[in-house]
């Protein structure tokens, strides 16, 4: 992940590296004759990690090039130093993992 180098977030990371996160995709409705027979077709991962910021310039900009990659396909942006100097790279290690689909 990547966030400017000040905030709440960033105050909230450097007090604390425990970190718990979820990721949620719905999926669609489920309809019913009666209101409770409604529900959601979902699927949700929830885990909790330990999360560091990165301060190595080559660490960062290897992660800033793995976002870019993950959404471009493209592994080879010319990021410009400033660039990387100004943005923290935020590294979540994964300690547990759960999933659930409905």
């Amino acid at each position: 992940m990547h966030s400017a180098p000040e905030g709440r977030k960033i105050d909230m990371i450097r007090a604390s590296s425990a970190a718990g996160f979820e990721l949620d995709r719905s999926e669609g409705l489920v309809e019913g004759d009666r209101a409770c027979e409604y529900s959601m077709r979902y699927s949700s991962i929830i885990g909790r990690g330990r999360i560091t910021l990165i301060e190595d310039m080559e660490e960062k900009l290897h992660g800033m090039l793995k976002i870019m990659e993950h959404y471009s396909g493209k592994y080879d942006w010319d990021i410009p130093q400033g660039a990387i100097a100004n943005t923290v790279i935020i590294k979540l290690e994964v300690i547990d993992i759960s999933a659930k689909k409905h």
